[in-house]
C-alpha cells in the first residue's frame, strides 16, 4: 500500500509541477523511504492480527537510518546554500520579509522590528545546522532528542506564523516526531495525563476468534492497555465493557465507551452525541461483526525483520541520496566528471530524488503583485484577478491574501519567470473563457493584458519604487452570443 502511495503522489507530482514547493518535494522523500520501513508493527491491522512475535520497541536498520538522514540533510544542505552574504551578514530575514506575496500580517509587523531581524537570522541559520546534531547525541538520547523534535516545531511553526508557506512548515513539522524516541512514549507522555484513568474492564470470549480480534483492534487503534482485558468465564456471551459505575455496556455501546476511554481518541467522544455519527458507527459495528466483515479478515504473520539485500539496497540509494544532495548539477561536476554527472542525474529522475533544498538560501529581491487587466466589449475595464474589480495600480495592503490559497501563490510566482512564459497563455485562455462563461454578452471581455507589478529590494534593504512590467497580452474569444 505504501508502494502505491507513493507512486500515485509522483503521478499527481508530475502532472502538477507548476504549483509544488518544498513541502510536496518532503512528503515524496518521506514516503519513499518509508517504503523500507517497518510502518505495520505499529497502530496497524497486521499488528493487531498479527500471531507472530511483537515487534522490538526499538528498530534499527538501513531504511530508519536512512529516514533520519534524509531529515537532517534536508537543513544542512539548506545551511550550505544560506551560507553566503546575506544570512552570514544577518539580512536574509529582513529580505525575506519584504517578499509581500509571503508575508503575513505578522510577518510585516516583524519586518518593522530591525533591531532584532539580524538576532533571528542567526538563529535560523545555526538552528538548522546545530539542531539536527543534537537529535543525533549518542548520550541523553531521550531528553535532547525530544528537546530537539520540540525546537523544530517551534521554528517551523514559527515559519508558519510570520510568512505564507502553505503546509511546508506543518510537515516539515510532522517529519520530526520519527525522532521522537522511546524515552518520550515511555516516560514521559503517560506523565501528561491525557485521558481519563483506566477504571473499566473488558470481558471477552478468548475462545471465539472475532471477539479475539475485536480486543486486539481495541488495544491497537484506542491504545486500550492490556492489563484491563480479561477472559470470560461464561464462553457463550461475546465480550462486553463494564464501566467505573459497575454498569454493563455491549455492542454500539460499549465500543463509543471505549472510544471516550481512549488515550487518542477521547476528546472526539462528543461525536457521538449526533444520531447520525451513532448510527453511522453502529451499521459500521454490525457490518464488521458480521461473518462477512471482520469474521473474513485472517490472523496475519508477519515478519517485522528487513533482510541484509534490502539493506543494501537501501544503503546504496541513502549514499546515492547523499551525493544528489551536494548537487550533481554543479558545474564542476560536469567539466570532472561528465559520466558520473550524466549516469547519477538519471537514476535520480527515475526515483525522483534529485533534490535542492535551497528555499530562502538568497531570499528574492524581486517581488510584486498581478494586475490583470481585461478590456470589456463597452471600452470598460476590469482587473479579472480581483473578480472585476476597477483596475488599480496602487499597492494592495496585503498582498499575500491576494491568493486563494497557496497553490495559486506558487504558480502566480512560477508564472513570473521566463521558464514558464507558455503558462501566461494558458492563464489568460482560462480568465477569458471563466469570465465570458458567467457574465452577459454586453459584458464580455475582448482583450486581456497580465501586468506585474515588479518590487525591487534594493542592497540597502530599502525599496524602490514598482515597475509596471507587462509579461502577456491577448485577444479574447468571446461568447457565441455576444459575436451575433
Amino acid at each position: 500500500m505504501t508502494f502505491l502511495s507513493w507512486v500515485l503522489l509522483l503521478s499527481l507530482f508530475d502532472r502538477n509541477y507548476m504549483i509544488l514547493y518544498g513541502g510536496d518535494n518532503l512528503i515524496h522523500f518521506m514516503l519513499f523511504w518509508a517504503l523500507f520501513l517497518p510502518l505495520d508493527s505499529s497502530f496497524s491491522f497486521d499488528r493487531a492480527l498479527s500471531k507472530s512475535q511483537l515487534p522490538p520497541k526499538l528498530i534499527f536498520n538501513a531504511g530508519t537510518a536512512a529516514f533520519i538522514i534524509q531529515i537532517c540533510l534536508v537543513y544542512w544542505s539548506s545551511v550550505a546554500y544560506k551560507w553566503n552574504s546575506d544570512w552570514l551578514g544577518g539580512k536574509a530575514v529582513q529580505i525575506a520579509l519584504s517578499i509581500e506575496q509571503f508575508a503575513t500580517d505578522a510577518g510585516l509587523w516583524l519586518k518593522q522590528q530591525t533591531a532584532l531581524l539580524p538576532a533571528l537570522t542567526y538563529l535560523t541559520l545555526y538552528t538548522e545546522l546545530l539542531g539536527p546534531f543534537l537529535a543525533l547525541m549518542p548520550i541523553y538520547t531521550g531528553p535532547l532528542r525530544t528537546a530537539a523534535v520540540g525546537i523544530f516545531i517551534v521554528l517551523h511553526f514559527s515559519f508558519g506564523f510570520f510568512l505564507a508557506l502553505g503546509l511546508f512548515p506543518y510537515i516539515c513539522a510532522t517529519a520530526w516526531f520519527f525522532f521522537l524516541p522511546a524515552w518520550f512514549w515511555d516516560h514521559l507522555l503517560p506523565r501528561l495525563h491525557l485521558s481519563p484513568k483506566n477504571d473499566f474492564k473488558l470481558y471477552y470470549n478468548d475462545q471465539n476468534s472475532l471477539c479475539d480480534k475485536w480486543v486486539r483492534l481495541a488495544q491497537t487503534f484506542l491504545f486500550i492497555p492490556s492489563t484491563i482485558c480479561f477472559p470470560l468465564v461464561d464462553q457463550e456471551k461475546l465480550w462486553f465493557v463494564v464501566d467505573a459505575q459497575g454498569h454493563k455496556l455491549s455492542g454500539t455501546h460499549a465500543l463509543i465507551y471505549l472510544w471516550k476511554r481512549s488515550v487518542l481518541f477521547w476528546p472526539l467522544w462528543w461525536l457521538f452525541h449526533f444520531s447520525w455519527t451513532f448510527l453511522l458507527l453502529k451499521c459500521l459495528y454490525e457490518k464488521m461483526a458480521s461473518k462477512r466483515g471482520l469474521d473474513r479478515i485472517k490472523w496475519k504473520n508477519t515478519d517485522w525483520h528487513s533482510y541484509p539485500i534490502e539493506n543494501s539496497v537501501v544503503t546504496f540509494l541513502c549514499i546515492y541520496n547523499i551525493f544528489v544532495t551536494i548537487d550533481l548539477e554543479h558545474p564542476k561536476w560536469e567539466s570532472e566528471y561528465p559520466n558520473l554527472q550524466e549516469y547519477g542525474l538519471s537514476l535520480g529522475r527515475m526515483f525522483h530524488l534529485n533534490q535542492r533544498w535551497n528555499m530562502f538560501s538568497s531570499p528574492l529581491r524581486e517581488d510584486g503583485w498581478y494586475v490583470i487587466d481585461g478590456t470589456l466589449i463597452d471600452g470598460s475595464h476590469v482587473d479579472l484577478f480581483r473578480e472585476g474589480q476597477p483596475v488599480s495600480w496602487e499597492k494592495p495592503a496585503s498582498i499575500s491574501t491576494m491568493y486563494n490559497n497557496d497553490r495559486w501563490r506558487k504558480y502566480m510566482m512560477n508564472l513570473w519567470m521566463k521558464a514558464q512564459y507558455k503558462h501566461r497563455g494558458y492563464l489568460s485562455d482560462y480568465l477569458c473563457h471563466h469570465w465570458n462563461e458567467n457574465h452577459p454578452p454586453w459584458q464580455q471581455v475582448t482583450k486581456i493584458k497580465i501586468y506585474y507589478m515588479l518590487k525591487l529590494t534594493k542592497e540597502d534593504l530599502t525599496e524602490a519604487e514598482p515597475q509596471r512590467v507587462l509579461i502577456w497580452a491577448q485577444k479574447c474569444s468571446l461568447d457565441k452570443g455576444a459575436s451575433n
